[in-house]
C-alpha cells in the first residue's frame, strides 16, 4: 500500500527536504527523498509511549528513522506528520533496523493506512488498564501532534 500522491506532496511540503533518489535502486520502486526533520513516533501496541524521531527519508511506500531504542521487526507505529496546519496519523509496520552506534538505531519501515485520531485513541483506551490513564494518554497524545507540527 501507499500513501496517496495527493496527500504525500502536502505532507512533503510541510517539512524540509534536503535531497531525493530516484526509485528502482535495489528493492526500492518509488521515488525517496531525504530529510532532516523530527517527528513524533507513538508504538501502535503503546501509543502513550510517544518519542520524537529524525526521519532520514520518506517514500510513497515507507520511511527510515533515526531512533534511540531498537524495534523489533513486524512491529508497528503511528507517526504524526505535520499537513499544514493539521496533522496526519500514518501507521507503518517495521521491515529492517541496523545498530548504528550505542542507543542509535536506523529503522525501516512500510507504510500501511492513514489512521485516525478517534482510532487511536480508541486503541488507546482499549489498551489502558485504567479510565484515569487513557484519558491522560488522549492529553498526550493531542500533545504530541502539536509537538511534531511545531518540530516541522
Amino acid at each position: 500500500m501507499s500513501l496517496p500522491a495527493e496527500l504525500f506532496s502536502e505532507i512533503t511540503d510541510s517539512i524540509t527536504i534536503v535531497g531525493h533518489e530516484e526509485g528502482e535502486q535495489g528493492a526500492r520502486r518509488t521515488q525517496r527523498f531525504q530529510l532532516r526533520t523530527h517527528v513524533t513516533l507513538l508504538p501502535w501496541n503503546d501509543p502513550a509511549n510517544a518519542v520524537s524521531v529524525r526521519i532520514r527519508d520518506l517514500s510513497t511506500d515507507g520511511l527510515g528513522v533515526l531512533h534511540s531504542q531498537r524495534m523489533s521487526l513486524d512491529d508497528q507505529f503511528v507517526i504524526c506528520f505535520p499537513r499544514g496546519e493539521a496533522t496526519v496519523l500514518a501507521l507503518y509496520t517495521i521491515v529492517y533496523w541496523e545498530p548504528l552506534a550505542e542507543n542509535l538505531y536506523a529503522i525501516g519501515a512500510q507504510f500501511e493506512q492513514i489512521v485516525e485520531q478517534a482510532d487511536l485513541e480508541g486503541r488507546q483506551l482499549a489498551l489502558a488498564q485504567s479510565p484515569a490513564k487513557a484519558q491522560g494518554t488522549s492529553s498526550r497524545i493531542g500533545y504530541a501532534q502539536v509537538r511534531s507540527r511545531k518540530a516541522s
